[in-house]
């Protein structure tokens, strides 16, 4: 095929067809959690100079966010927290304010985790 690969060699198997309701259905649900998440207040750890912690994966910033105390333990711990990084500090923060404020000032391409 002269280099240009099909929906199937790109996803590793056969490619699934889906009707107009089943996109619509689909974006419909996304817009609802991704207002849920811009009304709800998440947790992001500060890192040592006490801006938004935030990792680099694929290429990408990656700022997290947690829903309660009890995520963001489970997420330092399952990083081999030390005493220190149980401890660490954070901020309360709308999901609008990251989205609309956070993503957009870090300067390079960023996502929410």
């Amino acid at each position: 095929m002269d280099g240009i690969r099909g929906p199937e060699e790109l996803l590793d198997g056969p490619v699934e067809k889906v009707s107009q309701e089943q996109v619509e259905a689909a974006r419909s649900e996304f817009t609802a959690l991704l207002g849920e998440f811009r009304r709800t207040p998440v947790l992001v750890p500060l890192d040592d100079q006490d801006g938004l912690w935030s990792a680099e994966s694929g290429g990408l910033r990656w700022i997290c966010a947690f829903s309660h105390e009890e995520s963001l333990g489970r997420f330092l711990e399952g990083r081999g927290a030390t005493a220190a990084d149980r401890g660490r500090p954070f901020v309360k923060v709308l999901g609008a304010r990251l989205l609309d404020e956070a993503v957009g000032a870090v300067g390079v391409h960023t996502r929410l985790a």
